[in-house]
């Protein structure tokens, strides 16, 4: 069920995705889209969760606090999902690992899309702290799974690149019908703030579907 303009916690749900959020006007716009975007395709119940992006190597620590178990997916607001994003979190049912995340060359990228698994508690001893202070590298390079950067890789399993389609990137390895979901990484092609860059049409056409069927709704509810 959309709840409009709030969380969606659900406790027994085995899948959870916390999505980055700011204060910024056009980053909520693109969080209802997004979260839209999940919702209407999911086929079995998820929880949808705002919360700052700066927390986001955090999130086990916040689904705890929760009292949620299972998978904790983080991505940022930039996302569109083209198809269930409940098969992207069956990629994981057969492995232990801590954590999965789709692998680029460049490894900063990877935290754009992070599933942890908040069922193996190892992942509650290793995750950064919200409230102390960390260098970029000991985030971005994952050092915080382990200070070896080849041992940490041990445990962080490589999702299908189709669920981070990532706009003038990912075009060489990936076809347009296998996209499952657009990552719009980079501000400068961002549809909210570039109405004409590649595949703004794919996000336009998911902002009208929200906006007739959550936004009209709710706002006819209490004319």
């Amino acid at each position: 069920m959309f709840d409009f303009n709030r969380d969606v916690i659900e406790p027994k749900a085995k899948f959870h995705v916390f999505i980055g959020n700011t204060k910024h006007a056009s980053t909520k716009e693109a969080f209802e889209v997004c979260k839209y975007s999940i919702l209407s395709q999911a086929s079995e119940d998820v929880s949808i969760i705002s919360v700052d992006p700066i927390t986001k190597f955090s999130v086990p620590l916040k689904a705890k606090e929760l009292g949620l178990s299972g998978r904790a997916l983080y991505i940022d607001a930039c996302f569109l999902f083209k198809g269930d994003i409940i098969e992207l979190f069956k990629e994981t049912e057969d492995s232990e690992k801590l954590l999965w995340v789709v692998k680029f060359k460049d490894k900063i990228m990877w935290s754009s899309l992070m599933i942890f698994n908040l069922d193996n508690l190892t992942i509650y001893d290793k995750v950064p702290y919200p409230d102390r202070s960390y260098s970029q590298s000991y985030l971005y390079k994952f050092y915080w799974i382990n200070r070896k950067e080849s041992l940490g890789e041990l445990e962080i399993g490589e999702l299908p690149k189709e669920w981070n389609f990532i706009p003038e990137q990912s075009e060489k390895f990936i076809s347009y019908e296998n996209i499952k979901a657009i990552n719009y990484l980079d501000v400068r092609r961002q549809p909210w703030f570039t109405p004409s860059c590649k595949y703004s049409c794919e996000w336009y056409r998911e902002y009208m579907l929200y906006f007739q069927n959550v936004v009209y709704i709710n706002v006819k509810k209490h004319l």
